[in-house]
């Protein structure tokens, strides 16, 4: 969950993402771009790139003059694209949690070491 003060570095096609979102908001003649205004401005990025998704997927379906079949063909291939997405993401999180799998070994391993040699000087104190 976004936060009202969290500040989030964007890397910049991220950036260009979202301006994009808020461009397809704003070229609409609908009322979002100033409906959009009494949103947090916090959540204002998100609640765009939600609009955009919902405008071109309402668009591909009526607007303009394209065929019946010209118009499933680019809803399946806009949804084609968002399982993409959501293949890249899922292929993220496999990854993040991988590192994290690791880190975690490798502290543990550095626990258990660090321990050992406590564990030894001490005898070795006690020794003397």
């Amino acid at each position: 969950m976004v936060k009202k003060n969290q500040i989030t570095k964007l890397s910049r096609p991220l950036i260009n993402a979202y301006q994009q979102c808020q461009a397809i908001a704003n070229a609409h003649y609908e009322n979002f771009p100033v409906a959009s205004y009494l949103l947090p401005k916090h959540l204002r990025r998100s609640i765009a790139a939600i609009y955009a998704f919902a405008r071109t997927a309402d668009d591909l379906a009526d607007e303009g003059d394209c065929s019946r079949d010209l118009r499933l063909e680019q809803m399946t291939r806009f949804e084609s694209k968002l399982y993409d997405i959501q293949k890249d993401v899922d292929s993220l999180i496999i990854k993040v949690d991988e590192e994290f799998k690791k880190a975690k070994e490798e502290r543990e391993e550095i626990y258990q070491n660090t321990s050992k040699k406590i564990e030894y000087t001490q005898q070795e104190i006690l020794k003397s």
